[in-house]
């Protein structure tokens, strides 16, 4: 029964579903942008996780450490895979420049 339930997830884990999700579930009210990358655009039938970066107003800090988790929670719950979010403030991108461009050279910008 356990295989079946494997098989019914990697079935509703299409890229499209997982980039809608992700955009109905970031707020907002406060996220002014998500980028996918790693193993989930090159493969996604074979990914262990999904790698996302989402940048937030810097004025609304407590809003996105307080929904990371619950985010993270419900991402697994819906599709069987954790989703590993770096939540980074405009002011923190501004700092990070160069570890952005790499990391954002191979993504793929949902928001």
């Amino acid at each position: 029964m356990a295989h079946l339930a494997i098989d019914s997830m990697r079935s509703i884990r299409s890229r499209d579903s997982v980039f809608k999700w992700l955009i109905d579930n970031f707020p907002a009210s406060y996220t002014v942008g998500i980028w996918v990358y790693g193993s989930f655009l090159t493969n996604s039938a074979c990914a262990q996780d999904v790698d996302v970066l989402a940048i937030y107003r810097a004025d609304r800090t407590i809003d996105a450490v307080q929904s990371r988790k619950r985010i993270e929670r419900a991402f697994e719950e819906n599709f069987g895979l954790p989703l590993h979010a770096i939540h980074l403030s405009e002011q923190e991108v501004l700092e990070e420049g160069d570890f952005l461009s790499t990391l954002l050279s191979a993504a793929h910008r949902l928001k």
